[in-house]
């Protein structure tokens, strides 16, 4: 019993050194499927049914007990059972959701992109009315400091009063470059106003969540965030040394509102994912090779794509993991409403140090950082919706100052006038009445 309890012992430390040090789970590749596997399992699970019910009727003692039953009997039983357990896994096939919901969605938005690019829109009269009333109208909406400003822009019929001006060669020069801006400020909000039709009719923005979702899978966001992880600083330090070749990032999206506050279903964005690992930076004359081998710079230069994105009021949380020891090092998080210009942004994260706060040299380490670039994309319209504000809101101070300028008045803005050209010829003269009106002469009064 001695030499057998010894030698089950070695072969434990036997096994544990080849399955931890020379037969590793390789590094996992990517695929659609499990291959003719697939095929094989359900063609297993297909001739189950009947060995199962031959089983049963054949050799079962159910049908050896009095009354016996005959051949043609038993045959028939064989194929009521077989009949009711192709049933059960139909029926189990058909029910049970064999698929994480996260791939499914995953799917969807697959789907609905490609769909995107197949079926390009390039016009259309569809569009709810709410959601093009404010700017049919010329009014702002619901654009921030927009109240009081609403009406129609183009005011060239509005009756002004005051006393008459004489308008020289300049403010003619003005009069004619504003008025000219003012129609391509016209015709840009014409533009913008088709591009948003054609935007909305394939998403809606939901208010609650900041984040479009698909008008033909309501329940399909099309929140996306692409991240970059550049470089990390000070993760390792000299007293603190951690091997490069260890350390790796994983890419967390999370929601610190609790569950029954929130406004979607399921998981707020996709699976965890993990970075390969990362590198040491070349070598220069000014950094030494304790500073290299001691992890105070770690390159890692991998991009993420993270769809769908559900609400912009979750966090992308960054991980730096030691692989090997396992142990979480730092954490550095992102949070998405910082990103709501929808373009790509340059930041410096601060990391969060794990597992040091019960040391007294940790204090004097520096700070570690992460450098990434990213950018939330959550809306086609928002950013139409801004650009159409903004060309409204320039109307109104053309439109403004041509008032202005017609009745004598400076210009409450600041406007690039193009200089006149000291060797044309002088124009016509414009005078304007007390009532708005125009007359054109060259002695005009």
């Amino acid at each position: 019993p001695a030499c057998a309890m010894l030698e089950t012992l070695v072969q434990i430390r036997v096994d544990a050194y080849r399955l931890s040090n020379l037969t590793r789970r390789p590094d996992p590749n990517l695929a659609e499927s499990v291959g003719s596997w697939g095929g094989l399992m359900e063609a297993m699970g297909l001739f189950a049914c009947f060995t199962n019910a031959g089983l049963i009727v054949y050799t079962g003692g159910s049908f050896k007990t009095p009354p016996r039953y005959n051949v043609l009997e038993k045959l028939l039983f064989f194929f009521v059972v077989e009949h009711v357990l192709l049933a059960a896994k139909f029926l189990t096939h058909l029910f049970a959701n064999d698929e994480p919901e996260h791939l499914t969605e995953i799917r969807k938005r697959q789907a609905f992109v490609v769909d995107r690019h197949k079926n390009v829109v390039f016009g259309g009269d569809f569009l709810a009315e709410e959601d093009l009333d404010d700017f049919n109208s010329g009014g702002g909406g619901d654009a921030p400091g927009d109240s009081g400003k609403r009406g129609h822009v183009d005011r060239d019929g509005l009756k002004t009063t005051g006393k008459g001006a004489t308008l020289g060669d300049t403010e003619n020069a003005q009069l004619a470059y504003l008025r000219q801006r003012s129609e391509d400020c016209h015709a840009d909000r014409k533009v913008a106003q088709g591009e948003y039709k054609r935007a909305a009719k394939t998403e809606v923005l939901h208010p609650e969540l900041g984040v479009s979702y698909s008008r033909r899978n309501p329940d399909l966001a099309l929140g996306m965030v692409s991240l970059t992880l550049l470089e990390a600083e000070n993760v390792g330090t000299r007293r603190y040394p951690v091997d490069a070749k260890n350390v790796r990032a994983v890419v967390v999206v999370r929601d610190t509102t609790p569950v029954p506050q929130r406004k979607y279903r399921g998981q707020p964005g996709p699976a965890p994912q993990v970075s390969k690992a990362a590198r040491l930076p070349p070598k220069t004359v000014d950094s030494s090779s304790q500073a290299l081998t001691s992890g105070q710079r770690l390159v890692f230069n991998q991009a993420f794509t993270l769809a769908p994105i559900k609400t912009n009021k979750v966090e992308v949380a960054i991980d730096v993991v030691d692989q090997k020891n396992r142990r979480k090092l730092g954490t550095a998080t992102l949070v998405l409403t910082d990103l709501a210009s929808q373009e790509q942004s340059a930041l410096t994260l601060s990391i969060a140090r794990h597992g040091w706060e019960h040391d007294g040299g940790a204090s004097n380490e520096p700070g570690a950082v992460l450098y990434v670039k990213a950018q939330f994309q959550y809306s086609k319209l928002v950013p139409i919706k801004r650009r159409i504000y903004a060309i409204i809101e320039e109307q109104r101070r053309l439109t403004r100052d041509i008032q202005n300028i017609q009745l004598g008045h400076p210009c409450e803005h600041h406007w690039n006038f193009p200089e006149a050209s000291s060797s044309s010829a002088p124009g016509p003269q414009v005078a304007v009445s007390s009532s708005g009106e125009e007359a054109v002469g060259h002695d005009a009064v």
